[in-house]
């Protein structure tokens, strides 16, 4: 038999489990409607504790002494600075920007003629 043939005598169908009866019906579980004031009060409190437990995250002891702390505080905000100017210019101004600053350039990257024989 060749490959192929192998594969044709399979049996097509879901998997039959033993001992399991084969008339289930699945049953719908119905949801109790709960009052929309209970649902937002429970996100208003899990937003509440969740802005907390971020404020004391910010505060607690993570092993950085105070000028580390205030390196990072800095770094943050010069990279924000950094993206605030880079969103601020669009894809043509920065490839225009790009050529102009390619134009300046030399041609260092060049091959300069070489001759031995001249």
């Amino acid at each position: 038999m060749s490959d192929e043939d192998a594969y044709a005598v399979g049996v097509g169908g879901g998997l039959k489990l033993k001992g399991g009866s084969e008339s289930k019906k699945k049953h719908k579980k119905h949801k109790k409607h709960k009052h929309s004031k209970h649902v937002k009060d429970k996100e208003e409190k899990a937003l509440i504790a969740t802005i907390q437990n971020e404020r004391e995250e910010e505060h607690e002891d993570d092993g950085l002494t105070e000028a580390e702390r205030n390196f990072k505080k800095h770094q943050s905000k010069r990279e924000a600075e950094r993206i605030k100017v880079l969103a601020s210019t669009s894809h043509k101004e920065r490839v225009q920007q790009m050529n102009e600053y390619l134009s300046t350039l030399t041609e260092h990257y060049d091959i300069p003629k070489v001759s031995w024989t001249k």
